[in-house]
């Protein structure tokens, strides 16, 4: 595939918000194009919004995410690891955004055992 080409300073890009950390001043963004729905324009070129046909789609499989009850069986992509938990997308409802605990609730964990390795950006 088609290596991603990374923003210069100053070029405006699509994304959403996955995380806010106010006691730290930061605000994690997704720019995946899978993530905001944005086509990818070429290195330089403008980036292509979604198309009305492609928002509608967007907005019926997020109306769907909303009917998940707990149990469901979902595919989910990782778009960001912290230490206590990641966030997840949900491609199949809209890109709604999830949420994940990277620790089982019951179960402390070895400080050398590095839970968050099992999450991988994009997987």
């Amino acid at each position: 595939g088609d290596e991603p080409s990374h923003p210069d300073e100053g070029d405006t890009i699509v994304g959403r918000v996955l995380d806010v950390s106010r006691r730290e001043g930061i605000v994690d963004i997704g720019a995946r194009p899978s993530l905001t729905g944005a086509k990818a324009g070429k290195k330089g070129g403008a980036i292509k919004p979604p198309t009305a046909a492609e928002l509608k789609k967007r907005k019926t499989a997020q109306a769907a995410a909303h009917e998940l009850e707990v149990g469901s069986k979902v595919t989910a992509e990782v778009e960001l690891v912290k230490p206590e938990y990641a966030v997840l997308s949900l491609p199949e409802h809209g890109g709604a955004v999830a949420y994940a605990s990277v620790h089982l609730l019951n179960r402390r964990f070895d400080e050398d055992e590095v839970e968050a390795e099992r999450f991988h950006v994009g997987k």
